[in-house]
């Protein structure tokens, strides 16, 4: 889930249940993670997502665990975690942010 939040798309969105299991199977592995999270504050989801396979179905997760690099991955990629996430109904979506780039001085 939190690679889907980060990626916008699986890579396996499309793909009948046994291609499925065999592309999440291959993508858990160290050193796909890294391709496979290039476009995300990558050391800080790897840890998330070792973490989260360490845990068995009767688990209790750390959530404390999971936010902390979470907070660590906004700080360190001077994001912003008081936005609302574009799937809130509640809140208006505003878009991303772009600046506009000025030409001769007009924009």
């Amino acid at each position: 889930m939190v690679a889907e939040f980060m990626l916008g798309k699986l890579p396996w969105e499309d793909m009948k249940f046994e291609e499925i299991k065999h592309m999440k199977k291959k993508v858990r592995l160290k050193e796909n993670l890294k391709k496979f999270l290039k476009e995300t504050p990558e050391e800080y989801m790897t840890n998330i997502i070792l973490y989260i396979d360490t845990l068995h179905y009767n688990s209790i997760p750390d959530y404390d665990h999971v936010a902390a690099h979470l907070s660590a991955a906004i700080k360190a990629y001077y994001l912003k975690d008081e936005s609302p996430p574009d799937w809130d109904l509640m809140a208006e979506y505003k878009g991303p942010r772009y600046e506009k780039a000025v030409e001769g001085g007009k924009e």
